[in-house]
């Protein structure tokens, strides 16, 4: 089945790189024989209901441009989160992305991929799988729709029943030719389950800084401040 979502996305050269939102994936994809490596801090805010969950996650990724065709290009890359779940090698997950290579002369694309591939049976194979097409409106404004599907028997709502497939939405203006703000959401499971709004800032070139608040739709959940700084080599 296939799951529609709305996403706004920048279309201006300053985020040609940024290949990631705040929390939901993006139409842009590396060019190839380019790498991004990107520090992302997750800190948590407390709310009555939720004494035990996490306080706080950090991530490194590194991701690649595998190829860059004129009508697709294609990224993978994997990352290292922490806490890890019981043993080391629990903090691995590896992400894919096929992109259509025609956004900037048609003013729309489509992207399908896969992000928190886990290598552990029952405990980190989210294995999330998303189909997003994005539009540009404007100058400033851009918008993407798609959908998501993970594993079942991870993806649970907070009743612990199914919850694994779900819509990503976002919209995003360019305030400035180095800067932007917007909002996302997605839903599917306590873990997956956040809107969030917040900016990017294109500091230089080659390093992004994205900051932002999460809001979770379970009681069970917190609610986290997200901060990414994300390098182009």
């Amino acid at each position: 089945m296939n799951f529609l979502v709305f996403l706004l996305s920048l279309s201006s050269p300053s985020f040609a790189y940024h290949t990631e939102g705040l929390w939901i994936p993006r139409h842009e994809t590396l060019v190839s024989n380019t790498w991004r490596v990107d520090f992302q801090n997750l800190n948590s805010i407390d709310k009555e209901q939720t004494p035990n969950a996490a306080d706080h996650q950090a991530s490194m990724g590194v991701s690649y441009g595998l190829y860059s065709g004129e009508i697709v290009t294609v990224e993978a890359g994997v990352d290292w989160k922490e806490p890890a779940v019981k043993q080391t090698v629990n903090a691995l997950y590896f992400n894919f992305k096929v992109s259509t290579n025609f956004y900037a002369k048609r003013g729309w694309g489509v992207s399908i991929g896969t992000y928190d591939f886990g290598l552990s049976g029952g405990e980190t194979d989210y294995n999330m799988i998303y189909l997003l097409v994005q539009n540009g409106w404007g100058s400033n404004w851009s918008t993407t729709l798609g959908g998501v599907v993970g594993n079942s028997r991870l993806l649970l709502n907070d009743e612990g029943g199914n919850d694994n497939k779900g819509l990503i939405a976002g919209v995003w203006r360019q305030m400035a030719k180095d800067f932007a703000a917007g909002a996302e959401i997605q839903t599917a499971s306590v873990r997956y389950g956040y809107m969030f709004v917040g900016f990017k800032w294109e500091i230089k070139n080659e390093t992004h800084l994205n900051i932002g608040y999460g809001h979770a739709s379970s009681n069970i959940a917190k609610d986290w401040i997200l901060a990414r700084i994300s390098l182009i080599l």
